[in-house]
């Protein structure tokens, strides 16, 4: 079992007209655009694989300007697995993706520099591909969510840090999601398809009353994970995801790393 599984994990999640959907899947499918209409918020992000690895995250988001912040905590549970725990802070601005861990190959405090494929927001997606930098952004699984597909079921109205929500449950046709992705972001749900081993996933959705997306939750085989050539990674166990969306519109100031901070 290796850290690729969790990244693996999170990279890790027929249209039919308007009139003709239910009111619950008008929600869900309109739930990326009135989210990102709200400008910034706090995320905060989980992946679970119980017993062998659990990744905690948490940042900030400016979907206007494309921009986010967030620290990832990677904690090993079985003494095969190394490292048994890291810490790696990423910075996106636009298409441009800095991260820095104590694992990087740049020199000790340095950043690295890589060009992703898509800006953070949930405007596009991005690029599932194990390992993949893009693969970084956990706001572009708001895009899963134009996929929603077949009937979906309301579970409860709970409050989630003391907003008032309704609890959906569904299921996700990433076919349909990719129909329905901006042009030049369609083909990435095949890839995520591939790498993933399935092409349906449900889930679980939290809205509030403005019709933005409070917490998406989800689950995945681990031994279905392909890399980009088709082979087993050889992971095993469940993975989950629970990735949540708080204090939309606070103030958020998100920069480049100082260029004499990054490594070259």
């Amino acid at each position: 079992m290796r850290l690729v599984c969790v990244v693996a994990l999170w990279s890790c999640l027929g249209l039919a007209s308007a009139c003709s959907r239910s009111p619950e899947a008008t929600i869900l499918i309109a739930a990326p655009a009135h989210t990102v209409a709200s400008r910034t918020a706090r995320l905060s992000l989980s992946i679970s694989i119980p017993g062998q690895l659990t990744a905690k995250s948490h940042g900030t988001v400016d979907f206007s300007a494309h921009r986010l912040s967030m620290v990832t905590k990677y904690s090993a549970l079985r003494s095969d697995v190394n490292p048994s725990e890291t810490t790696v802070e990423i910075r996106i601005i636009g298409l441009d993706l800095y991260a820095r861990s104590a694992e990087s190959r740049a020199p000790q405090g340095l950043w690295s520099h890589h060009t992703t494929g898509t800006t953070p927001g949930g405007t596009g997606f991005f690029l599932p591909g194990v390992g993949g930098v893009a693969s970084n952004d956990p706001t572009a699984m708001l895009g899963v969510l134009r996929g929603v597909s077949g009937s979906i079921r309301t579970v409860d109205k709970p409050e989630l840090n003391g907003v008032p929500t309704t609890h959906y449950r569904a299921t996700v046709d990433l076919k349909k999601a990719e129909a329905k992705a901006p042009a030049g972001a369609q083909a990435r749900f095949d890839e995520m398809a591939a790498a993933w081993g399935v092409s349906q996933i449900p889930v679980d959705v939290w809205i509030d009353d403005a019709q933005r997306l409070r917490r998406l939750s989800f689950s995945l085989e681990l031994s279905r994970f392909r890399s980009a050539s088709g082979r087993s990674l050889g992971c095993s166990g469940t993975g989950s995801i629970e990735f949540e969306l708080n204090d939309f519109g606070t103030p958020v100031t998100i920069e480049a790393p100082p260029p004499n901070q990054v490594s070259k």
